[in-house]
């Protein structure tokens, strides 16, 4: 099981939309995928996400939306996290949310740093 934490744009999440798609292939998993309201809609063009989660990752969120999203994330026992986001509030939701493997280009909670070239 795979969780993307994918903050952005339109257009940052069509960029991300072919990487996610290889990766769901090679490790022969389904995806779930936590992206703002107002991009949602891009994801579902992908067969391998098997969930969108809405949630307004940028703004002013409440305490207990947080940890509805946190009781989300634990229940349903992700062993990869993919990290696109440098919020402080979502790495430390990952830590007690016990993803076994957080992938990141940065940040306290990840545990395998990725660097991309351009």
């Amino acid at each position: 099981r795979v969780l993307a934490l994918s903050p952005g744009s339109i257009d940052e999440q069509l960029e991300k939309l072919s990487a996610l798609g290889s990766l769901s292939k090679q490790l022969n998993a389904r995806l779930q995928i936590v992206c703002e309201p107002s991009t949602a809609k891009v994801f579902r063009f992908l067969p391998s996400i098997s969930k969108v989660i809405p949630f307004e990752i940028q703004s002013q969120t409440s305490l207990a939306e947080w940890a509805n999203l946190l009781g989300a994330i634990r229940e349903a026992g992700f062993q990869t996290c993919l990290k696109f986001s440098k919020s402080n509030p979502i790495n430390l939701m990952l830590l007690i949310a016990k993803a076994p493997n957080r992938i990141a280009q940065e940040g306290f909670a990840t545990n395998d740093i990725v660097r991309f070239s351009n």
